[in-house]
Protein backbone atom coordinates (compact mmCIF):
# COMPACT_ATOMS: atom_id res chain seq x y z
CA UNK A 1 0.00 0.00 0.00
CA UNK A 2 1.23 3.75 -0.99
CA UNK A 3 2.43 5.73 2.13
CA UNK A 4 1.11 9.52 2.21
CA UNK A 5 2.61 11.87 4.36
CA UNK A 6 -0.92 12.98 5.41
CA UNK A 7 -4.09 10.98 5.17
CA UNK A 8 -7.72 12.28 5.70
CA UNK A 9 -10.36 10.57 7.26
CA UNK A 10 -13.45 12.02 5.68
CA UNK A 11 -16.91 10.39 7.55
CA UNK A 12 -19.29 10.62 4.41
CA UNK A 13 -21.49 8.01 3.61
CA UNK A 14 -24.06 9.08 1.32
CA UNK A 15 -23.98 7.34 -2.03
CA UNK A 16 -25.01 10.45 -3.71
CA UNK A 17 -22.14 12.41 -2.99
CA UNK A 18 -19.42 9.06 -4.38
CA UNK A 19 -18.72 11.42 -7.35
CA UNK A 20 -17.81 14.19 -5.18
CA UNK A 21 -15.25 11.76 -2.88
CA UNK A 22 -13.61 10.13 -6.05
CA UNK A 23 -12.63 13.90 -6.75
CA UNK A 24 -11.50 14.54 -3.44
CA UNK A 25 -9.36 11.56 -3.68
CA UNK A 26 -7.77 12.57 -6.48
CA UNK A 27 -7.41 16.19 -6.03
CA UNK A 28 -5.53 15.14 -2.87
CA UNK A 29 -3.62 12.40 -4.25
CA UNK A 30 -2.00 15.55 -6.50
CA UNK A 31 -0.68 17.15 -3.52
CA UNK A 32 0.53 13.83 -2.19
CA UNK A 33 -2.39 13.06 0.32
CA UNK A 34 -3.65 9.86 1.38
CA UNK A 35 -7.82 9.93 1.77
CA UNK A 36 -10.06 6.97 3.68
CA UNK A 37 -13.93 7.14 3.63
CA UNK A 38 -15.34 6.31 6.75
CA UNK A 39 -19.18 5.45 5.89
CA UNK A 40 -20.32 3.64 8.73
CA UNK A 41 -19.29 2.46 12.24
CA UNK A 42 -20.65 -0.81 13.92
CA UNK A 43 -23.36 0.02 16.49
CA UNK A 44 -22.06 -2.52 18.34
CA UNK A 45 -18.55 -1.35 17.94
CA UNK A 46 -19.67 2.13 19.14
CA UNK A 47 -21.11 1.00 22.18
CA UNK A 48 -18.75 -1.21 23.21
CA UNK A 49 -16.29 1.78 22.61
CA UNK A 50 -14.15 0.12 20.25
CA UNK A 51 -13.59 3.16 18.11
CA UNK A 52 -9.45 3.26 18.33
CA UNK A 53 -7.38 3.12 15.04
CA UNK A 54 -10.71 4.35 13.00
CA UNK A 55 -9.78 8.02 12.48
CA UNK A 56 -6.40 9.49 11.53
CA UNK A 57 -4.86 13.00 12.35
CA UNK A 58 -7.06 14.89 10.11
CA UNK A 59 -11.12 14.23 9.86
CA UNK A 60 -13.56 16.20 7.96
CA UNK A 61 -17.23 14.96 9.20
CA UNK A 62 -19.84 14.88 6.51
CA UNK A 63 -22.01 12.78 7.83
CA UNK A 64 -22.56 8.86 8.58
CA UNK A 65 -25.11 7.31 6.19
CA UNK A 66 -26.84 5.13 8.26
CA UNK A 67 -25.92 5.42 11.46
CA UNK A 68 -28.45 7.22 13.95
CA UNK A 69 -27.86 10.77 14.59
CA UNK A 70 -27.29 9.60 18.75
CA UNK A 71 -24.33 7.09 17.72
CA UNK A 72 -22.77 10.06 15.15
CA UNK A 73 -22.94 12.50 17.84
CA UNK A 74 -21.50 9.77 20.40
CA UNK A 75 -18.50 9.21 17.84
CA UNK A 76 -18.02 12.99 17.05
CA UNK A 77 -17.69 13.41 20.67
CA UNK A 78 -14.99 11.05 20.49
CA UNK A 79 -13.06 12.86 18.15
CA UNK A 80 -13.14 15.53 19.63
CA UNK A 81 -11.62 14.27 22.89
CA UNK A 82 -8.52 12.67 20.55
CA UNK A 83 -5.12 14.72 21.05
CA UNK A 84 -3.52 16.07 17.99
CA UNK A 85 -6.32 15.66 15.26
CA UNK A 86 -7.18 18.77 13.17
CA UNK A 87 -11.25 18.80 12.33
CA UNK A 88 -13.56 20.18 9.90
CA UNK A 89 -17.50 20.48 11.46
CA UNK A 90 -17.08 18.59 14.87
CA UNK A 91 -17.80 21.53 16.98
CA UNK A 92 -21.29 22.25 15.37
CA UNK A 93 -23.64 24.21 17.53
CA UNK A 94 -26.31 21.59 18.89
CA UNK A 95 -24.54 18.52 17.41
CA UNK A 96 -24.99 17.52 13.99
CA UNK A 97 -28.93 16.45 13.86
CA UNK A 98 -29.45 19.79 15.55
CA UNK A 99 -27.81 21.80 13.28
CA UNK A 100 -29.18 20.36 9.95
CA UNK A 101 -32.66 20.71 10.69
CA UNK A 102 -34.04 24.22 9.27
CA UNK A 103 -36.17 25.07 12.58
CA UNK A 104 -33.37 25.01 14.70
CA UNK A 105 -30.41 26.79 12.24
CA UNK A 106 -32.78 29.58 12.25
CA UNK A 107 -32.88 29.67 16.08
CA UNK A 108 -29.59 29.76 16.70
CA UNK A 109 -29.00 32.03 13.91
CA UNK A 110 -31.89 34.62 15.04
CA UNK A 111 -30.16 35.07 18.32
CA UNK A 112 -26.84 36.46 17.09
CA UNK A 113 -28.38 40.42 16.68
CA UNK A 114 -25.96 41.23 14.06
CA UNK A 115 -27.63 37.85 12.20
CA UNK A 116 -31.61 38.49 13.67
CA UNK A 117 -33.24 40.75 10.77
CA UNK A 118 -31.69 38.18 8.16
CA UNK A 119 -33.41 35.85 9.27
CA UNK A 120 -37.10 34.46 8.02
CA UNK A 121 -39.07 33.21 11.16
CA UNK A 122 -39.97 29.49 10.60
CA UNK A 123 -42.83 27.78 12.48
CA UNK A 124 -43.39 24.11 13.11
CA UNK A 125 -46.06 22.32 11.41
CA UNK A 126 -47.50 19.01 11.53
CA UNK A 127 -51.03 19.89 9.80
CA UNK A 128 -53.21 22.06 7.05
CA UNK A 129 -54.93 22.72 10.38
CA UNK A 130 -51.58 24.16 12.37
CA UNK A 131 -51.09 26.30 9.22
CA UNK A 132 -54.93 27.65 9.09
CA UNK A 133 -54.16 28.21 12.88
CA UNK A 134 -50.90 30.11 12.06
CA UNK A 135 -52.37 32.18 9.20
CA UNK A 136 -56.04 32.71 11.36
CA UNK A 137 -53.52 34.13 14.37
CA UNK A 138 -51.72 36.53 11.96
CA UNK A 139 -48.41 34.93 12.45
CA UNK A 140 -48.40 34.50 8.69
CA UNK A 141 -50.13 35.82 6.06
CA UNK A 142 -50.43 34.64 2.49
CA UNK A 143 -48.33 34.10 0.43
CA UNK A 144 -46.10 31.54 2.35
CA UNK A 145 -44.28 28.64 1.34
CA UNK A 146 -44.33 24.88 3.34
CA UNK A 147 -40.91 23.53 3.27
CA UNK A 148 -39.06 20.85 4.99
CA UNK A 149 -37.09 21.40 7.62
CA UNK A 150 -34.30 18.99 6.63
CA UNK A 151 -34.14 18.81 2.96
CA UNK A 152 -31.76 20.17 0.10
CA UNK A 153 -31.72 21.72 -3.34
CA UNK A 154 -35.46 22.82 -3.03
CA UNK A 155 -37.23 19.72 -2.84
CA UNK A 156 -40.40 19.60 -0.93
CA UNK A 157 -41.45 23.22 -0.91
CA UNK A 158 -44.35 24.45 -1.40
CA UNK A 159 -45.60 27.97 -2.50
CA UNK A 160 -49.03 28.93 -0.96
CA UNK A 161 -50.70 31.31 -2.35
CA UNK A 162 -54.32 30.73 -0.84
CA UNK A 163 -56.05 27.96 1.54
CA UNK A 164 -56.69 25.68 -1.22
CA UNK A 165 -52.45 25.36 -1.97
CA UNK A 166 -52.28 23.43 1.12
CA UNK A 167 -53.82 21.00 -0.68
CA UNK A 168 -50.90 20.27 -2.62
CA UNK A 169 -48.64 19.70 0.82
CA UNK A 170 -48.98 15.66 0.36
CA UNK A 171 -47.09 15.35 4.05
CA UNK A 172 -47.02 17.92 6.76
CA UNK A 173 -44.64 15.59 8.59
CA UNK A 174 -41.11 17.54 9.08
CA UNK A 175 -42.29 20.55 7.81
CA UNK A 176 -42.03 24.50 8.22
CA UNK A 177 -43.54 27.25 7.55
CA UNK A 178 -42.13 30.52 6.43
CA UNK A 179 -43.10 33.90 4.87
CA UNK A 180 -41.98 34.02 0.80
CA UNK A 181 -39.34 36.11 -0.07
CA UNK A 182 -39.57 36.88 -3.94
CA UNK A 183 -36.17 36.98 -5.04
CA UNK A 184 -34.60 37.26 -8.63
CA UNK A 185 -31.68 35.96 -7.81
CA UNK A 186 -29.99 33.22 -4.80
CA UNK A 187 -26.28 33.34 -3.74
CA UNK A 188 -24.63 30.35 -2.52
CA UNK A 189 -21.40 31.15 -0.58
CA UNK A 190 -18.45 28.66 0.80
CA UNK A 191 -17.02 29.50 3.96
CA UNK A 192 -14.02 27.61 5.05
CA UNK A 193 -12.35 28.30 8.19
CA UNK A 194 -13.89 31.43 9.05
CA UNK A 195 -13.52 32.85 5.49
CA UNK A 196 -15.43 32.72 2.10
CA UNK A 197 -14.04 31.24 -0.68
CA UNK A 198 -16.49 32.85 -3.57
CA UNK A 199 -19.86 33.66 -4.31
CA UNK A 200 -21.73 32.23 -6.92
CA UNK A 201 -25.24 33.88 -8.05
CA UNK A 202 -28.18 31.51 -9.16
CA UNK A 203 -30.83 32.86 -11.55
CA UNK A 204 -34.17 30.73 -11.54
CA UNK A 205 -36.62 29.87 -14.58
CA UNK A 206 -39.59 31.75 -15.27
CA UNK A 207 -41.98 29.81 -12.97
CA UNK A 208 -41.43 30.85 -9.11
CA UNK A 209 -43.01 27.78 -7.54
CA UNK A 210 -40.10 25.66 -9.18
CA UNK A 211 -37.78 25.92 -6.41
CA UNK A 212 -35.66 23.19 -7.76
CA UNK A 213 -34.54 24.84 -10.33
CA UNK A 214 -34.12 28.29 -8.69
CA UNK A 215 -32.41 26.19 -6.13
CA UNK A 216 -29.86 24.51 -8.82
CA UNK A 217 -29.76 27.88 -10.71
CA UNK A 218 -30.79 27.71 -14.64
CA UNK A 219 -27.71 30.63 -14.71
CA UNK A 220 -24.80 30.65 -12.66
CA UNK A 221 -22.29 33.20 -12.38
CA UNK A 222 -19.71 34.54 -10.43
CA UNK A 223 -20.85 37.41 -7.85
CA UNK A 224 -19.13 40.69 -9.53
CA UNK A 225 -20.97 43.39 -7.89
CA UNK A 226 -18.83 44.35 -4.59
CA UNK A 227 -21.59 45.63 -2.32
CA UNK A 228 -23.28 42.80 -3.16
CA UNK A 229 -20.17 40.34 -2.64
CA UNK A 230 -19.35 42.43 0.82
CA UNK A 231 -22.78 41.87 1.93
CA UNK A 232 -23.23 38.32 1.50
CA UNK A 233 -20.02 36.91 2.66
CA UNK A 234 -20.80 39.14 5.73
CA UNK A 235 -23.47 37.44 6.74
CA UNK A 236 -22.69 33.50 5.39
CA UNK A 237 -19.39 33.91 7.50
CA UNK A 238 -21.26 35.29 10.57
CA UNK A 239 -24.13 32.12 10.05
CA UNK A 240 -20.46 29.61 9.75
CA UNK A 241 -19.84 30.83 13.02
CA UNK A 242 -23.03 31.51 14.84
CA UNK A 243 -23.69 27.31 13.76
CA UNK A 244 -19.91 26.52 14.81
CA UNK A 245 -18.68 25.52 10.89
CA UNK A 246 -15.65 25.29 9.78
CA UNK A 247 -16.93 24.43 6.69
CA UNK A 248 -20.44 24.84 4.85
CA UNK A 249 -22.26 26.60 1.82
CA UNK A 250 -24.84 28.94 3.00
CA UNK A 251 -27.24 29.90 0.50
CA UNK A 252 -29.21 33.44 0.70
CA UNK A 253 -31.76 35.45 -1.14
CA UNK A 254 -32.36 39.13 -0.92
CA UNK A 255 -36.05 40.30 -1.16
CA UNK A 256 -36.67 42.46 -4.21
CA UNK A 257 -38.78 44.51 -2.69
CA UNK A 258 -36.79 46.04 0.16
CA UNK A 259 -33.58 44.66 -0.54
CA UNK A 260 -32.39 43.08 2.36
CA UNK A 261 -30.84 40.12 2.57
CA UNK A 262 -31.87 36.78 4.45
CA UNK A 263 -29.66 33.23 4.92
CA UNK A 264 -32.22 30.66 3.92
CA UNK A 265 -29.56 27.90 5.12
CA UNK A 266 -26.02 26.33 6.21
CA UNK A 267 -25.49 22.77 4.73
CA UNK A 268 -22.82 21.66 6.45
CA UNK A 269 -22.35 19.06 4.52
CA UNK A 270 -22.43 20.96 1.03
CA UNK A 271 -21.46 20.04 -2.55
CA UNK A 272 -19.65 21.84 -5.23
CA UNK A 273 -21.21 19.62 -7.92
CA UNK A 274 -23.46 22.76 -8.79
CA UNK A 275 -21.59 24.26 -11.00
CA UNK A 276 -19.64 26.26 -8.43
CA UNK A 277 -15.98 25.96 -9.35
CA UNK A 278 -17.27 26.76 -13.11
CA UNK A 279 -18.78 29.69 -12.17
CA UNK A 280 -16.01 31.34 -9.54
CA UNK A 281 -13.39 29.74 -10.35
CA UNK A 282 -12.53 27.88 -6.36
CA UNK A 283 -11.60 24.75 -6.51
CA UNK A 284 -13.50 23.25 -2.88
CA UNK A 285 -11.19 19.99 -2.54
CA UNK A 286 -8.43 22.05 -3.28
CA UNK A 287 -9.00 24.36 -0.97
CA UNK A 288 -9.75 22.33 1.77
CA UNK A 289 -6.31 20.34 1.46
CA UNK A 290 -4.74 23.73 1.56
CA UNK A 291 -6.56 24.05 4.68
CA UNK A 292 -5.76 21.49 6.49
CA UNK A 293 -1.76 21.94 5.19
CA UNK A 294 -1.95 25.41 7.17
CA UNK A 295 -1.84 24.18 10.25
CA UNK A 296 1.26 22.30 9.80
CA UNK A 297 3.36 25.47 9.13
Amino acid sequence: MEKHKRVLTIVEGREANQKMMREVIEVGAERGWGVRLLKHISSIDIANNRLDGLFTEYVWWRGFGTNSGYESARVMEYVNRLKGVRTINTHIVGGLAGTSNKYYQHGVMAYEKDLAEHILPMYETQSKMRALQLVEKGAINYPFVVKPVFGTQGEGITLIRKEKDLDKVKDFTQTGIESYVQSKYDWRVFVLGGKALGVMRKTGGDDETDFELKSAGKTKRNEDDPEIYAEVTRLAELAAKTSGLDYTGVDLIRDDKTGIFYVVETNFAAGWQNGFKKATGVDVPLEVFKYFESFDK
